[in-house]
């Protein structure tokens, strides 16, 4: 119930304060039966135009990066440019941001995997501890097929 009380309200004497929850599900199931935890990105608790009133919610977190080095490795267009690098690094950038810029903000890196001879070292994912969840340009976007996997598992209960 605690969990549930901090997003949706904490009740005083004098008013009531309410968070907007922000998910990659939309909002009839959230209205047909809830959201899985994992599911929700976080709560805002101010105006969508600042970012910084964003809090982040770890279980989310730890289900994007677990998507990422789990289905990353499969995914064709990664495969390709694994095989065009050749050994170095391999990094899975946010898509949420307009194209168009060469340089990528750190903020915008999700994590990256080590590449040997042309092939993706599954083992080798590290997750960048700077990207952020939600900017100015909005919620995370993997590339990718990568973002309907980690909409698929959001959708899922799971038991935690």
């Amino acid at each position: 119930m605690g969990f549930w009380k901090t997003l949706f309200g904490k009740k005083s004497r004098e008013q009531r304060v309410t968070s907007k929850v922000i998910s990659l599900l939309p909002p009839e199931r959230f209205l047909a039966g809830g959201l899985p935890r994992h599911a929700i990105a976080g709560t805002l608790h101010g105006p969508l135009e600042a970012p910084d009133a964003f809090e982040v919610n770890p279980a989310f977190v730890a289900l994007l990066h677990q998507v990422v080095r789990e289905c990353a490795p499969a995914d064709p267009s990664a495969q390709a440019e694994a095989r065009r690098i050749g050994k170095g690094w391999l990094y899975i950038v946010d898509q949420r941001a307009p194209p168009g810029g060469e340089h990528v903000p750190p903020e915008d890196i999700i994590g990256y995997f080590a590449v040997e001879a042309g092939r993706i070292t599954a083992e080798g994912y590290t997750p960048n501890a700077g990207h952020r969840v939600f900017t100015h340009h909005g919620l995370v976007r993997l590339p990718g097929a990568l973002q309907e996997a980690l909409s698929t598992r959001a959708a899922e209960d799971i038991r935690e």
